[in-house]
């Protein structure tokens, strides 16, 4: 994932699992950047467990306090998991 700041910020994932509708599976939490553009990298892991087989939203989110901001560009992406562990992106 891509972030271009232009404010110091500290930078959370949302990642939502998708069934029939979305739920929460937990934040990751990826600490403070200044401003620039970064390429962050992220292991699938939420709260210390790797992602299981599914398909799940992931958004890029700044935390201020305890008040997530809306969705950074591009907003939501749609990864997929699959049983080998491959993944694909989508939008």
């Amino acid at each position: 994932m891509i972030a271009v700041l232009h404010k110091p910020r500290r930078l959370v994932l949302l990642v939502q699992g998708v069934r029939h509708h979305r739920v929460i599976i937990g934040l990751v939490p990826l600490g403070d950047y200044s401003v620039g553009t970064f390429r962050i990298p992220w292991n699938l892991r939420v709260n210390g467990r790797l992602l299981d087989k599914g398909t799940y939203e992931v958004s890029l989110h700044a935390i201020s306090v305890d008040v997530l901001s809306p969705a950074t560009p591009p907003g939501q992406i749609t990864l997929t998991v699959r049983t080998n562990r491959h993944v694909t992106v989508g939008r």
